[in-house]
């Protein structure tokens, strides 16, 4: 759980209408609840990265658990989870794959029969990379072109796939490619062959509805003559569109930065804006609106220090996965529509809440899944791995 500073003073940039007397100081509440639906562990770790959900009969999930994590010969036990509704079941992963599964980076799917696992080149010289494919009753490996999974700068892989179907996926990777030119697009699969489309700049971060509507929050390659900047692109089916995010003063010593676009639709998203300064972490400062036409600021429920999480809630309001205030950073989940409530996270029996890790939208429904890790007490306590659903 990373700490979060104390809120500070920013002026903000003009031309942003303050829609905050609009909100409603958020009020604490238990029902409907969010109730923990499926736990792994207890392990010395336990996490996950990777959840996918296509709709309200189709949700994917990997898990890792390791017991113990260190030493010369640390145990893990890799998880392939998948629902049909509320309860989750593991899918097994033959031997001859499992180490291929456990090195993917992403998950994606369009449906129980169509789930893909993307693994990286093992090495910057090799010219494919893989994905893992289930077809609802058997796993295929099938190669792909390194550069549809590529490494960022920092070394580290930034993957969002947004599978529409067997002959229609696309491929996120976040941040330039760390062994070419600066480079910005997505890799697109039309069941024969791989592709590349460019973008209008550098993705970030993605929120993906449809082929026809994907938005991406991206930043501009810096030149001598202009600094890099945050951007809104828009893809409508046939070309991308941008919109440019407001800036804001940045307090001396301290870095702004934009993040977690969730779309509701053409004309309709929200980001974050969060600065840090120092050790401290980051703190949000608010959230941004985008209409269609200009936008606006959104000030955030009393207590909350920090976002970690954003995803709509299936009828044109929010749903805020976020902690505080200090010096506790407790977490909670928030809603969003007209005004703000906040509801407990739950924690497993003999537990206590560690963190979120994950919100994420059922499309066509107003139900949301969420994960976490619960914490046990005590020094030698383990963690547990949950998966949460909210079923609005």
């Amino acid at each position: 759980m990373r700490a979060k500073m104390a809120r500070i003073l920013v002026l903000f940039a003009a031309g942003i209408a303050a829609v905050a007397s609009a909100i409603v100081p958020a009020s604490a509440t238990t029902s409907p609840a969010w109730r923990i639906v499926k736990t792994f562990g207890p392990a010395e770790g336990v996490w996950s990265d990777n959840f996918s959900v296509s709709g309200a009969k189709d949700a994917w999930s990997t898990w890792i658990a390791c017991k113990p994590c260190s030493g010369s010969n640390p145990v893990t036990h890799f998880y392939v989870e998948h629902s049909a509704g509320t309860t989750w079941r593991q899918v097994g992963v033959p031997a001859s794959l499992e180490s291929a599964a456990e090195a993917s980076v992403a998950i994606g799917a369009s449906a129980d029969k169509n789930l893909w696992l993307f693994q990286p080149a093992t090495s910057s010289r090799s010219l494919h990379a893989h994905v893992l494919r289930w077809n609802g009753s058997k796993w295929s490996r099938q190669a792909i072109p390194s550069w549809a999974v590529h490494l960022n700068p920092s070394g580290t892989y930034a993957i969002v796939p947004a599978v529409f179907g067997p002959e229609s996926v696309w491929v996120f990777s976040l941040g330039v490619d760390a062994f070419t030119k600066p480079d910005h697009y997505v890799a697109r699969y039309n069941g024969h062959r791989w592709t590349k489309l460019q973008m209008p700049a550098v993705p970030n971060q993605v929120s993906v509805l449809s082929e026809h509507d994907i938005w991406a929050l991206g930043s501009t390659i810096a030149t001598k003559a202009k600094p890099s900047a945050s951007i809104l692109m828009h893809w409508n089916g046939k070309r991308w569109s941008t919109v440019a995010v407001p800036s804001a003063r940045v307090p001396k010593n301290a870095t702004d930065d934009v993040l977690n676009p969730v779309a509701l639709g053409p004309t309709d998203v929200w980001i974050q804006r969060d600065i840090t300064k120092g050790l401290a972490g980051a703190t949000t400062l608010y959230l941004l609106h985008w209409n269609g036409r200009h936008w606006s600021r959104v000030a955030l429920a009393a207590g909350i220090s920090g976002v970690d999480y954003l995803t709509q809630d299936g009828h044109g309001g929010l749903w805020v996965a976020a902690n505080g205030p200090g010096p506790s950073y407790t977490w909670y989940l928030y809603h969003l529509n007209r005004k703000w409530t906040r509801y407990s996270a739950p924690a497993a029996k003999g537990t206590t809440v560690g963190d979120l890790i994950s919100l994420n939208w059922i499309p066509g429904t107003r139900s949301v899944w969420a994960a976490g890790n619960m914490f046990q007490p005590g020094s030698s306590g383990g963690i547990i791995g949950v998966i949460l659903k909210h079923a609005g």
